[in-house]
């Protein structure tokens, strides 16, 4: 029976939303796997995006031997990113609303105290 010899498979991504689960998901099977910062791979492409421009752009991005790459996120870090992503939505929400209040007060001919 004969062996195949499996080399190793680099794979880049750009390190966007979830470049960092999917190459570590990508990583315990054997791979490695290289984040590109997505201003590095913008740089690479030849008109408006779309997927295939987009693919194009990271693999001419992966083969430059003098590119700086990123470091995978750990679990912790992603569950932290994911925290803050959601506090900021919060923050920005209730900042929304209260402004809409304001303005539904305001437009009411209704003044609210400040304190």
């Amino acid at each position: 029976m004969r062996r195949l010899n499996r080399r190793e498979t680099v794979i880049a991504y750009a390190s966007m939303l979830l470049g960092s689960a999917h190459g570590t998901d990508i990583g315990r099977q054997g791979h490695s796997v290289r984040l590109i910062l997505p201003t590095y791979v913008r740089s690479y492409f030849e008109a408006q995006k779309n997927d295939d421009r987009n693919a194009a752009g990271i693999a001419e991005a992966a083969t430059r031997l003098t590119l700086l790459f990123v470091e995978l996120k750990t679990e912790e870090q992603l569950k932290r990113q994911t925290l803050h992503r959601i506090r900021d939505q919060l923050f920005g929400s209730w900042t929304l609303l209260t402004s809409q209040i304001s303005i539904a007060f305001l437009n009411c001919d209704y003044l609210v105290p400040l304190s």
